[in-house]
This record gives structure tokens, C-alpha cells and sequence, in this order.
């Protein structure tokens, strides 16, 4: 469980999930975005004692399939079996690229250090992650793809991004192999700080695996552009 005594962050959150208490779930604002006629429905916490004239890490969280509602933030080709393949688009689905307005709205009107914008995302969220950091390495610090999966050759051009990798060794719904073999292409194009962290006889459900980890936010504010 994500525990923040001290919020010192903006954190947009793209999920319903309850991976933390009622309590906590209170201190998230809820939000729409609205982009030439779409919108993004979201929640998002500020710092305590929000501050202008300080500047704060951003990070974006993004839900798996399972908290999606009619939209998805990358095109899949399912098949039988619990098999699919990841569709390479031209251009984003547009659900993801409302994210990344968002990011830039956030970026343009509230106090954010540019040199510190994080993205995560769990199952679906995983994959939207790792689209995003292909697409625009340059918004990114760091990002922590949680059961996901993407085509391993567009991942040259998030090389200089910290990158940790998690997923369950026995997950039957995204593949372990997606994970591993994404954390391979990533060390043979050079990445400098790259890490996957593989749970041995975890299901498809790494993320409270993940989020129990006790360095994963300290690990994830340390990184910078």
C-alpha cells in the first residue's frame, strides 16, 4: 500500500482501484479534461500547503483494463486463449493522448519541475506507460511499467529514461516474457539505468507486490532528467 504522510508531489491519478484507504482517496480532487470536443475524467492530489512559487514532481498513474470504461490507452488484437498482440499506431489512441495534454496543461499552468515527470501504469496501464516513454522520451524522467508489454523495437528511443520493470513470474494474463523481453532490448540499446524486478509465483496481480516494495517511491523521486 502507497502510504504519504507528507505530500510533497502533484499526483494525477488515472484509476478507481482501491489500492489505498477511503482516507486517502479523500485527498484526490476529481477532474475532467476537455480537448476539442473529448474527456478525460481523472482524480488528482496537490501538495499540502500548495505552494506556486515551488517546484514539484508530476506524476501520472495509469489503470489497468479492468477500470477502463469504454476507451483504452492502446489498441490490442486480442486472440484466444488470453493472447494478444500490441498494435503499433502512427499516432496515440486517443485516450492517451488526452493524457499527455494533460501533462501538458499541468506542465504549463501549475508549479512543475519539468526535470521530474513521472509515468506508471499497471496491466493496460502498463502498456500505455511504455507507449508513452516511446512517443515522448523527452517529457519523462522515469517510468514504471507494471505488467505490461510493448514492441521491443520502438524501445531505442527510451534508452535514457529510468525504466523499472515489474510483473509477476506467473502471470497468465500479460505474459512475463513482455516484461523480460523489453528489460533485454532495453540493456542491448544502451539503457543506463534500467531494472526489472520479477516476482516468482505472482500472478497477474504485481502491482501490490510492487507497491510493497519498500523503495518503490524513494527509487522513483530520486531519478531526474
Amino acid at each position: 500500500m502507497l502510504q504519504m504522510k507528507k505530500i510533497h508531489i502533484i499526483w494525477v491519478i488515472l484509476l478507481l482501484i482501491s489500492f489505498s484507504s477511503n482516507a486517502q482517496n479523500s485527498l484526490y480532487q476529481k477532474k475532467e479534461f476537455i480537448s476539442k470536443g473529448d474527456t478525460l475524467l481523472y482524480r488528482v492530489m496537490f501538495p499540502e500547503n500548495y505552494n506556486s512559487s515551488i517546484k514539484y514532481p508530476l506524476v501520472v498513474f495509469l489503470h489497468g483494463s479492468g477500470e477502463r470504461g469504454n476507451d483504452s490507452w492502446v489498441t490490442l488484437n486480442e486472440m484466444p486463449n488470453d493472447k494478444f498482440d500490441i498494435i503499433d499506431t502512427k499516432q496515440p489512441t486517443k485516450a492517451l493522448l488526452l493524457v499527455k495534454k494533460l501533462i501538458d496543461s499541468y506542465q504549463k499552468n501549475e508549479a512543475i519541475d519539468s526535470k521530474r515527470v513521472y509515468i506508471l501504469g499497471l496491466s493496460l496501464g502498463g502498456m500505455g506507460t511504455f507507449d508513452l516513454i516511446c512517443r515522448y522520451p523527452k517529457t519523462f524522467a522515469a517510468a514504471i511499467p507494471i505488467c505490461g508489454g510493448v514492441n521491443v523495437e520502438r524501445l531505442h528511443k527510451a534508452r535514457k529514461i529510468s525504466i523499472r520493470i515489474y510483473n509477476g513470474g506467473n502471470d497468465n494474463l500479460v505474459s512475463p516474457d513482455y516484461s523480460r523481453s523489453a528489460y533485454i532490448k532495453l540493456k542491448a540499446n544502451g539503457a543506463k539505468n534500467v531494472q526489472h524486478i520479477e516476482f516468482p509465483g505472482v500472478g497477474h496481480d504485481s502491482w501490490t507486490s510492487a507497491f510493497a516494495e519498500p523503495d518503490f517511491l524513494k527509487w522513483l523521486f530520486a531519478q531526474n532528467k
